[in-house]
């Protein structure tokens, strides 16, 4: 069955002086860890001047920007202020505020995210620690914030994957509620941050998943000028994202911009041409690419997709795991065929 992608759908003051948590290390031995002076190799994980912009989109065509405004240090720390939007998808003409705040404060042993936006498609917790040294997996935490309805919530923190790759290490962190259902999952690399959101919440006998991923990471210009461009496999993945996005708008709606990424003749641009459209409708609940593999002009890419089909009066859940092939021509990426991942 044919399928793609919906690409993406309390405020606390930050106190920027001691902070302390309850931690555990790898031996087991449970600490009070202060803030001293910032830990080097947390602020590696983020860009290093102002100007960065990164762009995301995730869950039912949800997407925001946001950019690094001002980095500077306060009180042992070393603060990162992030302002953006949120995409206005009905694109309202309304007073609503779609702007975003976020700051990343790095400190002597982990990095707290303190957020301010009513639109913005991210955590439950206004503060939360985000990751935290040593950056090894099975490093944990354990911390008390508050929840988007003012209750407390205890939050256990762990890394639990590291990934070696080219563009920078990246680290998966779990986070969950003690008491709840609750949980989130972020993946955060080296020179780019948060690159991947998921939360999933839990209704009685049902769990439903929110995400986000980033699409791409602008160079602030002076930048720019030195290292040109976006990163050869950031760029294939942006490719992926928006076929997939205009895949839903192909299905719903009838639109046929997904052919202006897709190799002329090729297998996928028959399948589109030969597409019988019905009452059928799609959105993507979960889009996630765990690997770009790059020879030349020829690219593979695994997927991930998580998707939500509705006919007449049946909602069905698909879950995917694909490898999209792409070839490049020119300067530009594009999409060729894709096929099951024989390995899932």
């Amino acid at each position: 069955m044919l399928k793609k992608l919906l690409i993406c759908t309390g405020i606390f003051v930050l106190v920027l002086g001691l902070s302390a948590c309850k931690s555990k290390s790898n031996d087991n031995q449970e600490t009070v860890v202060l803030a001293g002076n910032y830990n080097q190799e947390l602020a590696q994980l983020f860009p290093d001047a102002e100007g960065y912009k990164w762009e995301y989109y995730g869950t039912s065509d949800y997407g925001h920007h946001m950019k690094i405004d001002k980095i500077y240090e306060a009180n042992s720390q070393k603060v990162i202020k992030v302002t953006g939007e949120v995409a206005d998808l009905a694109g309202s003409q309304s007073e609503q505020d779609f702007s975003l705040e976020v700051t990343y404060a790095i400190e002597s042993d982990r990095v707290v995210q303190t957020k301010l936006s009513d639109r913005m498609m991210d955590s439950e917790y206004d503060h939360i620690t985000l990751i935290m040294s040593p950056l090894l997996v099975g490093t944990k935490w354990h911390e008390e914030t508050v929840d988007s309805q003012g209750k407390r919530a205890m939050i256990n923190g762990e890394i639990i994957e590291s990934e070696e790759n080219g563009e920078g290490t990246i680290y998966k962190v779990l986070y969950t509620e003690e008491k709840s259902d609750y949980s989130e999952v972020r993946k955060i690399q080296k020179g780019k941050g948060v690159i991947d959101f998921v939360k999933t919440l839990k209704y009685e006998d049902q769990s439903m998943e929110i995400s986000y991923h980033l699409y791409r990471l602008i160079l602030p210009e002076e930048k720019a000028s030195v290292v040109v461009g976006e990163s050869e496999k950031d760029r294939i993945k942006g490719v992926v994202f928006k076929f997939d996005e205009l895949w839903i708008d192909f299905v719903n709606q009838g639109s046929i911009d997904l052919m202006d990424y897709v190799v002329e003749d090729s297998p996928v641009s028959e399948m589109i041409k030969n597409y019988i459209r019905d009452d059928t409708r799609q959105k993507y609940l979960s889009i996630q690419i765990a690997d770009v593999n790059v020879n030349g002009t020829n690219a593979d890419v695994k997927v991930y997709e998580k998707m939500q089909q509705t006919g007449k009066e049946e909602v069905q859940i698909f879950e995917y795991r694909w490898i999209y092939h792409l070839q490049k021509k020119g300067e530009q990426w594009y999409i060729h065929s894709y096929e099951a991942d024989p390995q899932k």
